[in-house]
Order: structure tokens, then C-alpha cells, then sequence
């Protein structure tokens, strides 16, 4: 008899478990990374994906798939900002990042992104070591802009003509797109010298962007 009412008990337990796990069902979340390498993509062209931003004269923004700009390829981005006399001018190239969810998701839960990044900068008057080429990455709200997050960077000496990978912070993402935009802003040496401040050139190249978002 005990043994039939261990079988019973062992039934009724296993009948429970099966009902739990069919009300709360284990899903893993599904990962997809979006890319970009500054590429021509049939008729869908870099330099139309990409918009180029200024606020002041004297800069510079370049996207082409036949420079020297590119990490691995001749295909990439060039911000060039000079003779500029304080932070507020800037210079930046940015896009549109659709967020398609996979089959059997419904929306990106959590992103981040990345870009890399190679410092050209460098003060026609100091040493070398006055190499600064600050910026940031900046992920925007397309529908009201503002921002969701940003990433800051100030390159030094060591960084100097070599390819940094710069990633952001997970975000959640508002919707089903996300602006992302590349910045470069003036290099201040702090000396309050005005003409050594002018001659202070930011210059960044920029290619192989990637979003990365976990849909559920």
C-alpha cells in the first residue's frame, strides 16, 4: 500500500512540475548584431545612410568608399575640425540604426554599440605628446532626440595613428531605432594661448560600426 501511494504521490509531483514550467516556459533571449563598414550596399550607398553634421566653418566631414580612411578596406569616415577657439564647434557623422526583431521576438530589450575609431590629431605648434582628438559616440532618440547614451573619449599620445575600439554602455532602446552619431570636438590645450589653441587640429577616421541588441 505505501508503495502505491509513493507511485501516486510521485505522479501528482510530476503532473505539477509539468504545469508549471507549461505556464512559465524558459526562453532565452536571441542576439543580433547589426553592422556597418561604411560600405556601398548595392544602391544603397554609405554616404546616403550616413549624414555628415557641422556647426562651424572651418571642418570637415567625409564619408567614401574609395579612401584611405577604412580599417581593413578603402571604405570609411573622416572628421577634421580646426582653427577652432572652444568646445561649443563641433563636427559629426551619424545614422539611422533600424532595430528589426528576429522571427518570434517582438522588440530589443537591451543594445550596445561600437565603432572604431583612429586619432590623426595633433597642434601644428606644440610637441607631439599634444595629440588630443576628443569626442564621443552618442546614441540619440530619433523621435524627440535626446540622448540615451553617450560614450566620451579623449585620445592621447599612445593612441596616436592606431584604430581604438570604442564601445558604449547597455542601453534600452526607446523603439525600433536608434540614431547613432560620432562627434569630434576641438582640442583644448588649456594654455590660454589663443594661437596655439587654433592650431590644434582634431582629425578622426572612423569604420566598422556595430550594434548589438538582445531581442525578446
Amino acid at each position: 500500500m505505501n508503495r502505491i501511494k509513493r507511485l501516486i504521490f510521485l505522479a501528482v509531483m510530476l503532473l505539477l512540475i509539468v504545469g508549471i514550467a507549461s505556464v512559465h516556459p524558459s526562453k532565452a533571449a536571441t542576439t543580433v548584431a547589426f553592422v556597418d563598414g561604411f560600405w556601398d550596399l548595392g544602391a544603397n550607398l554609405a554616404v546616403n545612410r550616413w549624414q555628415c553634421e557641422v556647426n562651424w566653418s572651418n571642418v570637415q566631414c567625409q564619408v567614401s568608399t574609395s579612401s584611405t580612411f577604412g580599417r581593413t578596406d578603402s571604405s570609411g569616415a573622416k572628421l577634421h575640425i580646426w582653427d577652432a577657439l572652444d568646445q561649443s564647434h563641433w563636427v559629426g557623422v551619424g545614422r539611422t540604426v533600424e532595430l528589426r526583431p528576429p522571427a518570434g521576438t517582438t522588440r530589443a530589450t537591451s543594445c550596445q554599440a561600437s565603432l572604431w575609431v583612429k586619432n590623426l590629431s595633433y597642434n601644428a605648434i606644440l610637441s607631439n605628446t599634444h595629440r588630443q582628438g576628443p569626442g564621443q559616440i552618442e546614441i540619440i532618440n530619433p523621435t524627440d532626440w535626446t540622448y540615451i547614451a553617450i560614450r566620451p573619449f579623449k585620445f592621447s599620445y599612445d593612441n596616436w595613428n592606431n584604430w581604438t575600439l570604442l564601445t558604449t554602455n547597455w542601453f534600452t532602446p526607446p523603439g525600433g531605432s536608434i540614431y547613432l552619431r560620432l562627434v569630434a570636438y576641438p582640442a583644448n590645450d588649456n594654455l590660454g594661448n589663443t594661437t596655439i589653441n587654433r592650431r590644434a587640429e582634431t582629425i578622426l577616421n572612423a569604420d566598422d560600426m556595430t550594434v548589438t541588441c538582445n531581442f525578446s
